[in-house]
């Protein structure tokens, strides 16, 4: 689990979290819990197969999307039960919820890519900021992550509604976007996060 949610979270792997990665990816390709190893076995992977990659691009996204999009705390009984029903049952909602998060973060991403085809001017900036009052505070962040790979900057996407912006802001090597984020705290309502990653409102 220390493994899993260092990797999923982007956290720096060096020193006592490089090793909890080595050691617990180890464990997954030797004896995963039944919850992961049902994931895995419905996408096709052998724990031999088992890596960094699995866990940002299989598992992370399908256990992200149940907190993005609804109740994380089930989540809790299902990584420690050893029940079958309960674990396929779960499985099954997980699934569905991370087909919707895909389908959010697809429209979230046009919606950005239209923007900035609107006014390429965002571009001239080293930080992309953008915002609409209909984009999903829980896929934001997905999509900011997807923005950084393109442009190559950090970014920062907002949700704005009722006069209050909150988002998610992703980072580039050398930028710490949460020391940003402390250099310019009078300007937020509340922030948090990691040199990589941060969330926010104003």
């Amino acid at each position: 689990l220390a493994a899993f949610g260092l990797i999923a979270d982007v956290a720096t792997l060096t020193q006592d979290a490089r090793y909890l990665v080595q050691r617990g990816l180890q464990q997954m390709r030797n004896s995963p819990r039944p919850a992961f190893a049902r994931i895995f076995a419905d996408n096709s992977i052998s724990p031999e197969q088992i890596n960094e990659e699995t866990i940002s691009f299989t598992l992370a996204p399908r256990m992200n999307a149940v907190g993005r999009l609804s109740d994380a705390n089930p989540m809790v009984e299902f990584l420690l039960t050893q029940d079958p029903v309960l674990i396929a049952t779960t499985t099954n909602r997980i699934e569905g919820l991370n087909s919707e998060r895909k389908l959010l973060c697809d429209q979230v991403f046009r919606g950005a890519l239209a923007q900035i085809e609107q006014n390429p001017r965002l571009l001239d900036s080293s930080l992309l900021l953008l915002a609409h009052p209909s984009w999903p505070g829980g896929v934001v962040g997905i999509v900011a992550s997807r923005m950084v790979e393109l442009y190559h900057r950090p970014d920062i996407l907002m949700n704005v509604s009722d006069g209050v912006a909150r988002g998610s802001a992703r980072s580039i090597e050398g930028v710490n976007i949460t020391q940003a984020l402390v250099e310019n705290k009078h300007l937020l309502n509340a922030f948090s996060g990691h040199p990589m990653a941060a969330d926010m409102s104003a």
